[in-house]
Formats: structure tokens, sequence, C-alpha cells
């Protein structure tokens, strides 16, 4: 398998961002849903906290790199192509989601900044990016926290998507960006 997408396949550089974009979002998740099982001020439940924050930077960080990524390569082809408008539908949840990976690690970094809380997961210093604003801060952790809860639709209903384009329509959507072949 060549590292550089082509137009039949993703490479396995694209593949690797994807399915590991795929475990980092599922950190951030676990460790945000079951920090409650250890009370406040825990050395567990502030692990949970900081590997939260970790992987989010992560996602962000690999985000850019997967957009910068995907504009220098060829993009794979659905075949049997699709409808214009289910074209359209598919680039609008992309996009859907790209925002999604940038806006929310964004989003959490700011409200942190707001709180004038030191930023260093796992000690590793991060830059603060507005100053401390309490109130801001709130209002952007409620956000962020209403579009994580949306973010579990999205992205169930892109597994979904993956798996009625393979089961349903038998087309070559998944199989894509699929490490292996069968």
């Amino acid at each position: 398998m060549s590292i550089n997408n082509t137009f039949k396949r993703y490479g396995s550089v694209s593949m690797a961002m994807h399915w590991l974009t795929v475990l980092l979002v599922m950190v951030a998740y676990f460790t945000m849903e079951y920090r409650g099982l250890w009370p406040k001020g825990s050395v567990e439940r502030d692990l949970m906290k900081q590997a939260h924050f970790l992987a989010g930077f992560s996602i962000l960080a690999l985000t850019l790199l997967r957009m910068s990524w995907r504009f220098s390569q060829p993009h794979p082809a659905i075949e049997p192509a699709l409808q214009p408008r289910m074209q359209v539908l598919a680039k609008l949840g992309h996009l859907v989601l790209y925002a999604i990976l940038l806006g929310l690690p964004l989003a959490g970094w700011v409200a942190l900044s707001g709180w004038g809380k030191p930023i260093e997961p796992f000690g590793l210093a991060i830059p603060v990016l507005i100053g401390e604003d309490k109130a801001l801060a709130k209002t952007v952790i409620e956000w962020h926290e209403t579009v994580a809860k949306l973010g579990y639709w999205l992205i169930g209903a892109h597994a979904l998507i993956a798996l009625w384009h393979h089961a349903i329509r038998k087309d070559n959507t998944l199989k894509r960006m699929l490490p292996l072949r069968g």
C-alpha cells in the first residue's frame, strides 16, 4: 500500500490519520464521560481531565495535518459514483465533522484560557488564547458541551452511512479507508 492517496484508494498516511483521530475522539469522550467515577479533586479525576485536554490538543493538531494532507492529495472516487445531491450531502457532512474536530478543541482551549487556569496536560505548557474572562469561559464551555453531545449523533451517522454504502449501496466508500483489502 502506498503512503499517498490514489484516485482509487486512500494511502496509509490518510488511513492512519483517520483511525488515529477516531481513537483520540474516543479517548476525549471516554475521559469526560467517566471522570465522574472519581470525586472532585482526586488524582484519578485530574488524570482524566488531563487526558481529555491532551486528546483535544492532539485532535486539533492532527486535524490541521489531515486537512493539509487532504488538500495535497488526490481524493479517491466513490464507485459507482454518487448522485450530485448525495455528493453535496457527503461534502457537507465532512465539512461539519471537520468543523467539530477543529471547533471543539479550540473552544475547550478558549474556555481553559478564560478561566485563567494553567494549561499543562501531563506537564506540557500550552499558551493561553485569551485573558481571564470567566463569563466568556462559561459560555464557551456550554457551547463546547452542547456540540460534543451533538457529536455523538454525527459520529454515529458517519459510521452508519459508511456501513450503508458498504452493505446496501455496495460501493467502495468504506473499502477506500480500510487498511486491509478483502
